[in-house]
């Protein structure tokens, strides 16, 4: 159509055409005209297409960073100051340890091991240190096997120890004898812990069971464990006159 339109305006040869031919090339070349007008708008509309396109993702990129940086920032803060609560604590719980070193050692002693837990702090390995030189007040000696767990009851006086053994053992804290040995887990006891009033010791072993067992200083010792199983209680060894606490 182009080549047609070239040709026939030119001059004196335009003469040539019928009026048909002429309204024809000029419909044609109209036509022609509106086509290419449509064509460089729908170019021009996807070159600003792409250009928004661009520049919102550009948007999206950076606005993504600075989230980014934004995140690492608040994580570092978070754990800057959880580092910094920690420090401040292991030194605290140092500082307690070498201020009972006289007093009252094994809670020294104690308190030392916690303060190097929380924080490995120049403080707390001092302590460690200290403590260690302490000459040791009680040596419990009667498992047969690792002691995985240790309790003390509420008042103090008495330390129950859970054994790989199977056992549970109750020791006098003031003078270390072995107040009693309670058996009856047939593996491993993992964890031991009183009861808030002292009377009672909870045990719970490998074995998929519970223990309950009387420890109240009524005269000798009575124990009497509870043993849990799947949700049901059933007396096992229960003194008679002695109610289990469930």
């Amino acid at each position: 159509m182009a080549a047609c339109e070239e040709a026939f305006t030119a001059t004196g040869v335009n003469d040539e055409l019928t009026t048909r031919e002429e309204d024809f090339l000029k419909a044609s070349s109209t036509a022609r005209h509106h086509e290419e007008e449509a064509a460089a708008r729908t170019t021009r509309r996807l070159r600003r297409f792409t250009t928004t396109l661009s520049i919102l993702l550009v948007l999206a990129l950076t606005a993504g960073l600075v989230a980014w940086q934004q995140y690492r920032a608040s994580e570092q803060q978070r754990h800057q100051a959880i580092s910094a609560q920690q420090i401040a604590l292991s030194r605290q719980e140092a500082a307690q340890s070498a201020g009972l070193l006289e007093s009252n050692p094994d809670l020294a002693s104690l308190l030392a091991v916690q303060a190097y837990r929380t924080r490995h702090t120049k403080e707390a390995i001092g302590g460690l240190f200290v403590v260690a030189a302490l000459p040791l007040q009680h040596r419990l000696t009667g498992h047969t096997d690792a002691v995985g767990s240790v309790a003390f009851s509420p008042n103090g006086r008495t330390l129950a120890s859970g054994s790989t053994d199977s056992t549970v053992r109750l020791w006098d804290v003031a003078t270390g004898r072995l107040r009693a040995t309670l058996t009856g887990h047939t593996d491993v006891v993992e964890s031991v812990a009183f009861s808030p009033e002292g009377r009672t010791l909870a045990s719970g072993s490998f074995d998929k069971t519970v223990s309950l067992w009387d420890v109240s200083p009524v005269g000798p010792l009575a124990v009497s464990p509870i043993v849990m199983r799947g949700g049901a209680l059933s007396g096992v060894g229960r003194p008679a006159g002695r109610r289990g606490e469930r």
